[in-house]
Order: C-alpha cells, then sequence, then structure tokens
C-alpha cells in the first residue's frame, strides 16, 4: 500500500505506515480507549511534539466518540491540569516522563482520568513510575495492544456520531 506518513526513528532513518497500518492503528486506539473508559463526547488530553502518536490518538478519540484536547508541550501542570479538567479528559496521552511527570503532579485534583499513555523511548519508565491516582500509566504498545478484538462498540460510536459533536477541543 501506499505511505500515509514517515517518520525519523532516533537513529536517523525513516520509518512509515501505509494507509492500512495507519488505519489499524487508529481503530485499535480507538478500541483500547473504549475499553478504558472514555465515554462519548469525553475529551482525550495529548501533550507531547508532533509524533505519529499523537496523531494516532487524536484520531482515535474522535473515532471513539470522544474529542481531542491538545495540550502545548511548553505548559507547567498548572495548565496541564486546567486543560484536562475543563476538557473532562479521561484519557491523558503524553510524551514520555517529562510530560507525564506534569500529569503525575497534579493528578489528585483530576478524579475523571481514568487512565494515561505515555509514547517515547522512555515510556516504560514513566509507566514504572505507578499509577496516577486510579488511573493506570501504559506505555503505547501496551495499549495498543490492550484494543480488544470485539469491534461492535467502536461501530455503535461511530453510529452516533452527528455532525456538529464537537471533535477538537482548543
Amino acid at each position: 500500500g501506499s505511505e500515509a506518513l514517515a517518520w525519523e526513528d532516533g537513529g536517523g532513518n525513516w520509518r512509515s505506515l501505509t494507509w492500512a497500518e495507519y488505519v489499524a492503528q487508529v481503530r485499535a486506539a480507538a478500541r483500547a480507549m473504549i475499553a478504558l473508559g472514555l465515554e462519548a463526547r469525553q475529551g482525550v488530553g495529548i501533550i507531547g511534539f508532533n509524533s505519529k502518536e499523537w496523531l494516532i490518538a487524536d484520531l482515535g478519540a474522535v473515532l471513539a466518540g470522544g474529542f481531542a484536547s491538545g495540550i502545548y508541550s511548553t505548559n507547567g501542570a498548572d495548565a496541564v491540569q486546567y486543560v484536562l479538567e475543563h476538557s473532562e479528559s479521561a484519557i491523558v496521552v503524553c510524551e514520555g516522563v517529562a510530560q507525564t511527570d506534569k500529569v503525575r503532579e497534579v493528578a489528585a485534583q483530576l478524579p475523571k482520568l481514568k487512565a494515561c499513555v505515555v509514547w517515547g523511548p522512555d515510556a516504560a519508565a514513566a509507566a514504572g513510575g505507578g499509577p496516577l491516582g486510579a488511573a493506570p500509566v501504559l506505555p503505547w504498545g501496551d495499549f495498543l495492544k490492550s484494543a480488544p478484538a470485539d469491534g461492535a462498540p467502536l461501530a455503535a460510536r461511530v453510529a452516533a456520531m452527528d455532525a456538529g459533536h464537537c471533535c477538537t477541543l482548543i
């Protein structure tokens, strides 16, 4: 299949996803988000620099009937809390330990948070820091692998979508 997106890995090599692989990962992210407790019209906060994971999380949130809420990578913990609280985010997707630590600092004030997903080379280290209150911290690969095979809940979310539903909160 044709290339949907490409990125340079840490070793200077170019990698890519075909459209079929990209769609499969977005669908897996959406199924995993629903399984983690994302409700329809609920937020998924995303904090980190541009990456394939950022795009997949964004589109996965929309496909799952929720919406993406981007957070500036330069924001401090107080601003991260503000965005997650006001978007009523159930899930936050973070790049690495540094961004996850911002959420960890304010997790006690985020009772609606059900899960944190971390991408990047230090994702396992971020997950190793333990849960954020009741919210587990999952490395990106484990998050995608956790997606249930059953596509019925996702199909129901897609069928319930309407023009005018929020897909991104800025």
